[in-house]
């Protein structure tokens, strides 16, 4: 087609030459001097008209050309990068804001995890940094104050699985992650807990503190950096008289733990905030008590039994319980109402049945409350020995019956307890 083309347009131009030719052989000096006038006279004609013609929409082409910039802008400030509609044969777009370095940050799993796995839903992935350009104009555009944060477009209006996301003109948006997330109005990460954990080392019985830490994890608290300093170095004991503490273990939370606000609204139930710093005031014993130089918290266990009671209840149980309940109970004995020792136990507390407990120890510093518990079983002797005596909170009510040397066990009914009546 290129070569006919130009074949023809050679063509022409040789039929055209040849016509000229012939004219200018007919009337040779006249047609070289009105050629040569009507050429530029031609020319001239143009060329004023063109300028004339130039001049006369010079203020429309200006208008235009700074229409042109202005649109250009505006279709720059609008047609972001990052939100180019789906690929072709793709229903979604799928955009998320991120935050690079923060490596505790949460991630969108549990939001973008069901959109991804709907049935027949093809879709494409973008993922920008929140300080780069396209990130910056998204996080304009939307709002956004908190990475990660994920953007949908594309077919939005048949999506079932965007609980919790927020429904814009041309996109669905989620800006709302769990903690930790990194505040892009404060450029800080937020949610990220560190501790310091004060212990006394030579205290080998004292509370472990670092299970309230494992406790405060299992509610979702995200932990970095973790120090612990012995109570007896100098870094631990200007840490316990800053916070005015007199015993170990304590632990000081950093300022993020407010960000776990369902936590930091309980917490002056077992500490207080100073500084901005989340302490640990309660005692939980065992724990070393500086001020007194001395453990606390540290009890014994005795049981007196009737070794011919056969359905009698095993007191011994009770220790299971109250080791559940926190109580350090680091030594339990058992004697039995014909021995020496039982004898003289049941003698110098006036035990008047069995089975019994006592608890020997400082009790005492586990608190009020559990002193009145203790009281609601028994008796708390001048000594600060604790007897049993209230067998009324033993569930089924136990059968007394009289205790005779020699006799056979105590009977009583199928499933209920026997109690030893001890004679006067």
């Amino acid at each position: 087609m290129a070569a006919n083309r130009g074949k023809e347009h050679g063509q022409n131009q040789h039929d055209h030459s040849s016509q000229h030719a012939a004219s200018k052989n007919a009337h040779p000096a006249h047609h070289q001097h009105t050629d040569s006038h009507g050429a530029h006279q031609a020319h001239h004609h143009a060329a004023h008209h063109a300028a004339n013609g130039l001049k006369k929409y010079l203020p429309q082409i200006a208008l235009l050309a700074v229409l042109i910039v202005a649109v250009f802008f505006f279709l720059q400030g609008n047609r972001i990068p990052g939100m180019q509609p789906p690929q072709e044969g793709k229903d979604i777009a799928i955009i998320t804001i991120t935050a690079p370095g923060c490596l505790e940050c949460s991630s969108l799993n549990t939001q973008l995890g069901p959109v991804m796995t709907e049935a027949n839903l093809r879709f494409d992935e973008k993922n920008y940094a929140y300080n780069s350009k396209e990130g910056k104009e998204l996080v304009a555009k939307y709002g956004i104050k908190k990475a990660p944060a994920a953007i949908i477009t594309g077919k939005i209006d048949n999506l079932t699985s965007t609980i919790g996301w927020i429904k814009k003109p041309d996109a669905l948006l989620f800006a709302n992650p769990a903690l930790p997330y990194y505040d892009i109005e404060m450029g800080k990460r937020v949610g990220v807990v560190e501790a310091t954990i004060v212990a006394a080392k030579s205290c080998t019985q004292c509370s472990d503190i670092t299970q309230l830490v494992a406790a405060l994890k299992n509610n979702g608290m995200v932990f970095g950096k973790q120090v612990t300093y012995d109570i007896g170095s100098k870094e631990g004991k200007d840490i316990a008289a800053k916070y005015g503490l007199d015993f170990a273990p304590f632990a000081v939370f950093s300022e993020d733990f407010a960000a776990y606000e369902n936590m930091a609204a309980q917490w002056s139930r077992i500490g207080k905030v100073q500084d901005g710093k989340y302490v640990f005031t309660l005692k939980v014993p065992p724990y070393y008590d500086f001020a007194q130089n001395r453990t606390r918290g540290i009890l014994s266990m005795i049981v007196l039994k009737d070794a011919k009671c056969a359905n009698c209840s095993d007191m011994s149980l009770f220790k299971t319980s109250l080791e559940g309940a926190g109580v350090k109970i680091a030594e339990l004995k058992k004697y039995d109402i014909s021995e020496k020792e039982g004898q003289e136990l049941a003698a110098k507390y006036s035990v008047k049945a069995l089975p019994t407990f006592f608890l020997v120890g400082d009790w005492q510093a586990y608190g009020e409350q559990f002193e009145g518990n203790l009281r609601q079983g028994g008796t708390v002797e001048q000594d600060n020995t604790f007897v049993f005596r209230n067998y009324e909170i033993i569930v089924p009510a136990p059968v007394y019956e009289p205790y005779e040397t020699g006799n056979a066990a105590p009977k009583s009914q199928e499933g209920q307890i026997g109690i030893t009546i001890l004679p006067k």
